[in-house]
């Protein structure tokens, strides 16, 4: 815990997001954060501070006397077992009030609950014979203005608790201004060492919205788990990999993207996807020194089985996450990567820059009458700005010529239709598939022939005596329906279905004379005239 009051809460009294300022029904006094306090005039931290106040709208450094009550600046709860050992709580403090700890003093105690609770509060040093444990408070004119340094009760070694400042008004109306100002709360501990080899937790089950630990046999910090939306059994998580170089990340993106060689891996009893939760994983300073300034940049990957970190990533098995980074390489040698998600697999960081392709299922383009219709479908989009379509001639130098917006489902259809095309041409297509960031890949290319609806299928020899062939002329698959008659009109021979290249027609049954062979692709369709000898 290091607070200063310097970033106001949300409630009316600004005390830090996740502190509580608790007061009987009367007097008015309650604690706030302000200016108004003692930070700089009483020479007592710097900033904002917490300080006891008659109002949480003006926030004056006074309070008000005669009236018995009680006020309460209570810390966000501690968990101890996150750590090796608790070690001192330290903090400054400026008051006046008045000085008798009777029901007419004014004065403040350093206490605690177990939980974040309304009680009971319990001294922070019940004897009383730790120096500048409390309480405080004094009779003279001139406020006092302290620092403190406390070692932890034994009580809450093994327990979560807050450090709860308590600050009691009394029946006398003799006492001064200020009441009890408080100021740069810092309790340290020292936290368990990470791990950094092959190593794996017990199993254990994983309460809904509770902090969860998880050490190796070892004794070494691996993953913290908080705030799982559901109950999870069996869970065992370990260090899987471990290593302080980096590996190349196999992916399909444009780009060469790397991962850590540490990979820790998080597994419940039974397969599970649901279930949402905060993870932190962490690095030491060998571990992440490879990365340089890069350490404050990277991101997570998450996939679903570490064994596609050789088969290479995907949206279909792996996600990217960005962190909430906190930086503790220098007081406690380690860094650490905290972040939302839902699921369950392996985590590593990856290189700030890496991008997951989304996955191009298909992409296809047809000829239909004077229009090249292009279609392609994709899965697993995230964060997918668009498509730019890109046309050649040749084959190599693509032009855009449109742009389709991304629809970021996790299936989608596109189409797009060029126009602008003349018969005697070939034309290549391809998709520059981009996200938001401006990352990109390409995808497969689509030729289209644009010939003569007379040239797209060559029909030959003719005259023929014992094998027909039906050529495909446009360089790509094309379906086709054909029929070849007599010129009587019976029909001798049909065909539907693809053509790729050429079509063999044996015809040495077929009687002498002249044949009609009719073919019809897309929207085109063509006739030619044939010889039987």
């Amino acid at each position: 815990m290091n607070e200063s009051f310097e970033v106001p809460g949300p409630s009316a009294n600004a005390v830090p997001l996740g502190w509580r300022a608790l007061k009987t029904a009367s007097p008015s006094n309650t604690f706030v954060a302000s200016v108004n306090g003692n930070a700089t005039s009483g020479g007592v931290g710097t900033g904002l501070c917490a300080h006891i106040s008659s109002s949480t709208t003006t926030k004056p450094n006074t309070y008000i006397r005669g009236t018995a009550g009680a006020a309460v600046l209570q810390s966000i709860v501690v968990d101890p077992t996150s750590v090796q050992s608790l070690g001192n709580l330290s903090f400054k403090y400026n008051i006046r009030g008045r000085g008798t700890v009777t029901a007419q003093g004014d004065y403040a105690r350093t206490t605690y609950t177990l939980g974040q609770t309304t009680g009971p509060f319990y001294f922070w040093d019940p004897t009383a014979s730790l120096t500048g444990a409390g309480p405080y408070c004094t009779n003279n004119a001139t406020p006092i203005a302290n620092s403190v340094n406390l070692p932890c009760p034994a009580a809450i070694s093994d327990k979560k608790f807050t450090v709860s400042f308590y600050w009691a008004t009394g029946t006398s109306t003799t006492g001064g201004d200020p009441g009890f100002n408080v100021d740069d709360v810092v309790l340290t501990a020292t936290p368990f060492p990470i791990e950094t080899t092959v190593s794996n937790s017990y199993g254990y089950r994983i309460p809904a919205l509770v902090s969860n630990n998880f050490r190796s046999i070892n004794k070494r910090q691996i993953v913290g788990i908080a705030n799982a939306s559901s109950d999870v059994d069996g869970v065992v998580a370990s260090v899987s990999e471990a290593g302080i170089d980096q590996v190349l990340l196999a992916t399909e993106a444009t780009g060469a993207f790397f991962r850590s060689r540490k990979v820790i891996t998080v597994s419940p009893a039974t397969i599970n996807t649901t279930t949402s939760y905060t993870a932190t994983i962490y690095f030491t300073q060998a571990e992440i020194n490879v990365w340089g300034a890069d350490k404050a940049n990277v991101q997570v990957i998450q996939v679903d089985d570490a064994a596609v970190f050789a088969t290479g990533v995907n949206p279909s098995n792996a996600k990217l996450i960005a962190p909430a980074i906190t930086d503790n390489l220098v007081t406690d040698g380690y860094i650490a990567y905290t972040f939302n998600t839902t699921g369950f697999g392996s985590f590593a960081i990856v290189s700030p820059s890496t991008l997951l392709p989304l996955k191009l299922i298909s992409f296809t383009g047809a000829l239909k009458v004077n229009v090249v219709n292009l279609k392609w479908n994709t899965s697993n989009e995230v964060n997918t700005n668009g498509f730019d379509v890109e046309r050649s001639t040749d084959g190599s130098s693509f032009k855009v010529i449109g742009f389709v917006k991304g629809l970021n489902h996790a299936s989608n259809e596109y189409t797009f239709s060029d126009d602008n095309v003349a018969k005697g041409n070939k034309y290549f297509y391809r998709l520059k598939m981009m996200d938001v960031d401006g990352k990109f890949i390409y995808s497969n290319v689509v030729t289209i022939v644009y010939t003569d609806k007379d040239k797209w299928f060559a029909v030959y020899p003719s005259p023929v005596k014992d094998v027909l062939f039906i050529q495909n002329n446009t360089f790509t698959s094309q379906y086709a329906e054909i029929i070849i008659t007599e010129v009587s009109g019976k029909v001798v021979y049909k065909h539907s279905g693809a053509i790729a290249g050429k079509l063999k027609i044996p015809v040495q049954s077929w009687s002498a004379g002249t044949y009609i062979v009719k073919i019809k692709s897309g929207e085109s369709e063509t006739t030619q005239k044939v010889v039987k000898q």
